[in-house]
């Protein structure tokens, strides 16, 4: 999940923790005995998106390609939180080694 080209991935770096946003989120993902809430996309009335809380603690793979496509970034980490927000319905809090390596900065 993830808008590869887009600047999707915000930073909390003094914590190691990275924030991804998008839309789509795989309902295999999410914390246990949770179902999938459907919402209308980016709040406009048209469209529908789904939110599902993710399992906390769930070790993640997270990858960032530049926006030419010709650099790829790989790295782990573990989802610390999640959020229901309107502008791309799911945001998850990553905690990442390290934030400042040049994947993310």
């Amino acid at each position: 999940m993830g808008n590869l080209f887009a600047n999707a991935m915000h930073r909390d770096v003094e914590n190691n923790v990275i924030v991804i946003i998008h839309d789509v989120v795989p309902p295999s993902m999410g914390a246990k005995d949770v179902r999938v809430k459907l919402r209308d996309f980016h709040a406009a009335r048209k469209g529908l998106t789904g939110y599902i809380e993710l399992e906390r603690g769930r070790e993640v793979t997270i990858m960032e390609v530049d926006r030419n496509a010709g650099r790829l970034w790989c790295t782990c980490g573990e989802v610390i939180w999640t959020e229901d927000t309107v502008r791309c319905r799911t945001s998850i809090g990553v905690k990442v080694k390290d934030a400042m390596v040049k994947g993310f900065v």
